[in-house]
């Protein structure tokens, strides 16, 4: 089991903090009372024997969450995805290190101590269920599913528009060919067979002729 405890940057400003260089030169060695102190991934922590170590009360003010990690024999189901207590999280997977027996990983973070240690209980004791699990049926399309549908979805819509476009051209040739049949009744201006052909040809095209 790895347990972790994290600390703010302002604990190194208590008088029990300690900085002393190691003697092949890799580094210091940090402490506060009595806890070595590491910095190696960017946050100052210090780790516990196991979750039920007990941090100075003096140094409770400065900490900021804390870790479990911890690899559990499976001895019934579980469900791998994420878990949540309180301030504490966790996320359960399933473990493939040994073959000869099934285990699940557990890695838990938490603001408080009592959370964590409260929700590790209920994972390996199997009164929880995850509140967002990793076994259901998988939502959503995939990459190739998506672009088969975008493609589908932009060739619908260019026929859309060429249809919009058609119906537009109809009614601009409705409202043409009424103009011209009030034009016709009203017999004016005299027009000939011919030209009244050329005129309905024109509106169907779509040309339009200066009158001089």
């Amino acid at each position: 089991m790895s347990v972790h405890v994290y600390f703010k940057e302002t604990v190194r400003t208590l008088p029990g903090f300690t900085s002393k260089p190691y003697k092949d030169g890799s580094g210091n060695r940090l402490s506060i009372n009595d806890l070595t102190l590491y910095g190696s991934d960017g946050r100052l922590h210090a780790s516990l024997g196991s979750e039920n170590d007990e941090i100075p009360e003096s140094l409770m003010e400065y900490v900021v969450g804390f870790s479990l990690h911890e690899t559990v024999v499976k001895t019934g189901t579980r469900e791998a995805g994420i878990y949540k207590h309180e301030t504490a999280e966790a996320e359960v997977e399933f473990s493939q290190y040994d073959a000869r027996r099934e285990s699940y990983i557990v890695k838990i973070t938490g603001e408080k101590m009592g959370d964590v240690r409260e929700l590790f209980h209920k994972i390996k004791a199997g009164s929880v269920r995850p509140d967002e699990s990793y076994e259901g049926e998988q939502l959503g399309l995939s990459r190739k599913e998506l672009e088969v549908v975008l493609e589908r979805v932009t060739a619908e819509l260019e026929q859309i528009t060429a249809q919009q476009d058609s119906l537009a051209k109809l009614a601009r040739n409705d409202n043409a060919l009424r103009v011209l049949a009030l034009e016709l009744r009203s017999g004016f201006p005299f027009c000939k067979k011919e030209s009244v052909a050329i005129k309905i040809l024109d509106i169907l095209n779509g040309v339009t002729r200066i009158r001089l």
